[in-house]
């Protein structure tokens, strides 16, 4: 989802439609995907075939690490190398604990989310304890920014007064709309499914169609960027 907004926001072509114009368009990705729960489409993703699910996950995972790799890299005379053997494994040993945390503690309780805890947990230690790692703070500045800033979401009244500065760009909004509504549904439906699978349970496609798309909805009228559900 978010290299098609990029597409959307920063291709030459598309001088006009940047800022307030992707929360214009998450306002009918929003629409589309709650149209889509209340339609009862979120059933139709259980046609997918297994295998096709299992490689959509494996593909996600092999991304995701792929971009974690990036933090075990430091910036040495304007090249990105790997980190020293110290901080290397220093690195590898929080990866361990958090790893180690998220299979050990379903054993001990299921009452404790095991992801959120080895987060909190790993998290404190770095911060009290002092210890100099990579975050994505830092990543940021490495790559020439400034690092996290940020301030509490505003709602963005004029967004209502978009709909008469774009014409002639209604067909590429409302389009990439519905793109990024399906991608996100079927991202997040397909999730949904493996959860299904690994927990037993039986989770409601429709609702988290709704749901969805009330967050994005929600999400335009901040000026946020949208998103969708998925394994981490």
């Amino acid at each position: 989802m978010k290299k098609i907004i990029n597409n959307f926001t920063l291709n030459p072509k598309n001088d006009m439609l940047s800022g307030l114009t992707v929360a214009l368009a998450l306002l009918f990705v929003g629409a589309i995907q709650v149209a889509a729960g209340f339609l009862r489409l979120g059933k139709f993703v259980r046609l997918i075939p297994y295998p096709v699910m299992m490689g959509f996950v494996n593909g996600l995972a092999i991304v995701i690490f792929l971009s974690q790799l990036e933090l075990f890299k430091e910036q040495v005379n304007g090249q990105m190398q790997w980190l020293p053997g110290g901080d290397m494994a220093l690195m590898l040993g929080l990866v361990a604990l958090t790893m180690g945390i998220m299979y050990a503690l379903p054993k001990v309780t299921e009452k404790l989310p095991a992801a959120l805890m080895a987060i909190i947990i790993v998290a404190s230690i770095t911060i009290f304890g002092g210890i100099d790692v990579n975050t994505v703070g830092s990543f940021i500045r490495d790559g020439g920014g400034e690092g996290l800033k940020g301030s509490l979401p505003v709602f963005q009244i004029q967004i209502f007064g978009l709909p008469g500065t774009v014409t002639g760009h209604w067909g590429l909004i409302i389009s990439t709309a519905f793109l990024l509504a399906a991608i996100g549904l079927i991202e997040s439906l397909m999730t949904l499914n493996l959860v299904d699978d690994l927990t037993d349970t039986c989770g409601s496609g429709n609702k988290e169609s709704v749901a969805q798309g009330v967050a994005n909805f929600t999400n335009g009228l901040f000026g946020g960027m949208g998103g969708c559900a998925m394994i981490g």
